[in-house]
């Protein structure tokens, strides 16, 4: 049995058209759930690679993977209740604002730009610790850093 053959009744018995089409279908309608951006990625991941012929390219692929991405929402976020903004400032995936004598940072967190002591991802704003006698005044977020000028109160 030649090659062609082999893959030939391969395809037949362990890839049904159906079945196929179902996870054809499963990536055409993909979208990111909430905000839940792994669950997508490795989902999108997995299909990609079960059906190349739906993204030619990487170019397509790129584009598919960004229709499937959540459209922007209200960010609920009790710990900017009552509170002032002053500066905003938004990289890629993270997010800063200043308020009156706060900070609050959100986001991805690879590379610990949140300024929180940690890597952990967050969906909601948390207040970044300053120095004792220090406010911040100034933001601006880059793709794995974040800075912030502060001045002293005294």
């Amino acid at each position: 049995m030649g090659w062609e053959a082999l893959k030939e009744l391969m395809i037949k018995e362990y890839c049904p058209r159906g079945e196929v089409h179902k996870i054809e279908r499963e990536l055409w309608s993909l979208t990111m759930k909430g905000s839940d951006i792994v669950a997508y990625t490795a989902r999108f991941s997995d299909l990609v690679a079960l059906c190349p012929g739906m993204v030619p390219t990487e170019g397509k692929k790129i584009e598919r993977y960004i229709w499937g991405l959540t459209l922007p929402c209200l960010l609920d976020a009790l710990s900017l209740e009552n509170e002032n903004a002053s500066v905003v400032s938004c990289a890629a995936r993270h997010s800063a604002v200043v308020t009156d004598g706060k900070a609050f940072y959100w986001g991805w967190n690879k590379y610990g730009q949140l300024g929180v002591g940690d890597v952990i991802d967050r969906n909601i704003p948390s207040e970044v610790g300053l120095q004792e006698g220090y406010v911040p005044r100034v933001v601006a977020c880059g793709w794995s850093h974040t800075l912030l000028q502060a001045q002293s109160v005294t």
